[in-house]
């Protein structure tokens, strides 16, 4: 008698084990599903969800009217939301979980890709899941901080010189001065929340055109930073301000996360400190408690090798990737003169290594597209 369930071919079998294995989109679900459930346990639990962190706390009194001390415009929008009955903490938090899993990787990984390439559906879910699994960003998204807002009109501004870079010859005059507009636009608001880092991105705006991180040489004008840019920004008072800011951390108790750092009156001297206060707190070389292990190993680490990988292949790299560099450099020398806290620094240098993320697949890509075209 023949058997009705024929049994499946081992070949078959195997590939499409294989197939499930090797399927882009399997890692990045797994992850998405995985901060969701997260997510969901800390809110039915209540875990310092809302008790997390000063600022939230501070941004839903103000919202309440039980404060009138603004900090910064995120929780004037706050208040005005809830003049119009539209503001609730648990729903914005909500939104800003599905921002932080869903839409900001989409992002990522739309700024990560390459005209022309073959196989697209890998670099965008390879720049997806390490969006996706970023855990400072996630953690930002479990209260109404001002984070992820800012990390999402991050993308969308750099979206914007992505369109303006991209193609020369297909762009036409009428659709660059569109998504010029609307970068100055998003650039406003980022000013708004956080000048420095509007600022930073205006900056880069004008610079990079003027700079090649493929030709130019890195190491002359690493040197002409620190020996030349730095001690004269001091001897002529530039960095006061952030001098001042970051002396507030000396007087009040900031986790035992502070790294103690004083910079010297003396310029000469001011390099040697920065370069010390940029490996303590960019990379994350400073381990007051588990958490800050636990944190380099996430996420200093994997930025470390992005660093390395970029500098190694940087011959593959466009004008999209300059625009980036000319911003981490601006953007993250701002706040590590200015800051003096690994918490903080764990927050401030998110925008950092998105660009170094998005550089490195556009650079991967770049880099195998042309070992294709060698080949053939």
């Amino acid at each position: 008698m023949r058997t009705l369930f024929k049994p499946r071919d081992r070949a078959s079998t195997k590939a499409t084990k294989g197939g499930l294995v090797n399927n882009p989109f399997v890692l990045p679900t797994i992850i998405t599903a995985l901060k969701f459930v997260a997510a969901f346990v800390i809110i039915a639990s209540n875990v310092k969800l809302f008790g997390g962190g000063c600022d939230s706390n501070h941004y839903h009194a103000y919202a309440l009217s039980r404060t009138d001390r603004a900090y910064n415009h995120w929780s004037i929008l706050l208040r005005k939301l809830n003049s119009m009955g539209l503001y609730n903490r648990l729903g914005i938090t909500i939104f800003l979980i599905i921002a932080a899993s869903i839409i900001i990787p989409y992002l990522v990984a739309r700024l990560s890709a390459v005209r022309d390439s073959s196989k697209p559906e890998k670099a965008f879910w390879m720049a997806f899941t390490a969006t996706a699994a970023y855990p400072t960003l996630f953690f930002m998204s479990l209260d109404i901080y001002r984070d992820v807002p800012m990390v999402l009109l991050f993308c969308l501004a750099l979206l914007c010189i992505k369109r303006i870079n991209n193609g020369d010859n297909r762009a036409s005059v009428i659709q660059k001065t569109k998504f010029s507009a609307l970068f100055f636009a998003l650039v406003g608001m980022l000013y708004l929340l956080r000048p420095y880092l509007g600022l930073a991105l205006l900056a880069a705006y004008f610079i990079s055109p003027f700079f090649s991180f493929s030709k130019q040489p890195l190491a002359l004008w690493i040197a002409v930073f620190l020996v030349v840019v730095l001690p004269l920004g001091h001897q002529f008072g530039i960095f006061e301000r952030l001098l001042r800011y970051r002396a507030l951390f000396r007087d009040g108790a900031q986790g035992g996360a502070n790294l103690g750092i004083v910079f010297s009156d003396d310029a000469w001297l001011f390099p040697i400190i920065f370069v010390k206060s940029l490996l303590m707190q960019l990379p994350g070389f400073f381990f007051p408690n588990k958490a800050s292990v636990i944190l380099f190993i996430l996420e200093g680490i994997p930025f470390l090798w992005g660093v390395v990988y970029l500098v190694k292949n940087r011959r593959f790299t466009d004008k999209f990737v300059d625009f980036m560099a000319v911003f981490f450099v601006i953007y993250n020398t701002v706040w590590i003169i200015g800051n003096d806290n690994l918490g903080t620094a764990a927050r401030l240098r998110i925008f950092g290594y998105i660009a170094v993320l998005i550089s490195c697949v556009i650079v991967y890509r770049k880099h195998e597209l042309s070992t294709y075209h060698g080949s053939e």
